[in-house]
């Protein structure tokens, strides 16, 4: 699969043999992976929602593939985030899909303020 990662490749000389012009390497490799999930609760610092365009503090991550998808739960709008945006300004997740409960709307009742 495809998920939003950072990662590092370092090689180091280990040891080298002059008589027959080899060399032994040891290679490493640090990957990186977002930590927020697919149906995660995010709050996006004040800097960082205005920095991202003005986004609100709570949104819902819809998709995390390539990029972390954002939506914002009280309007629709949807926002992307790509690897490299997210590991320059880093958030976490405050509530996993396991802490969240889904629930239905049935009937609003607006209230008129005004009138009292």
């Amino acid at each position: 699969g495809v998920a939003v990662v950072r990662h590092h490749e370092s090689k180091h000389l280990v040891s080298t043999n002059i008589h027959n012009n080899t060399q032994r390497f040891k290679r490493t490799t640090c990957i990186e992976i977002c930590p927020v999930g697919r149906d995660d609760l995010v709050f996006l610092p004040p800097p960082l929602a205005r920095a991202l365009g003005g986004l609100p503090p709570y949104m819902l991550c819809n998709r995390a593939a390539s990029f972390v998808g954002l939506l914002d739960p009280f309007s629709g709008r949807t926002f992307e985030v790509t690897a490299v945006d997210f590991f320059k300004r880093p958030f976490s997740s405050s509530f996993s899909h396991p802490q969240l409960t889904e629930f239905v709307v049935l009937d609003v009742v607006p209230l008129d303020f005004e009138r009292r």
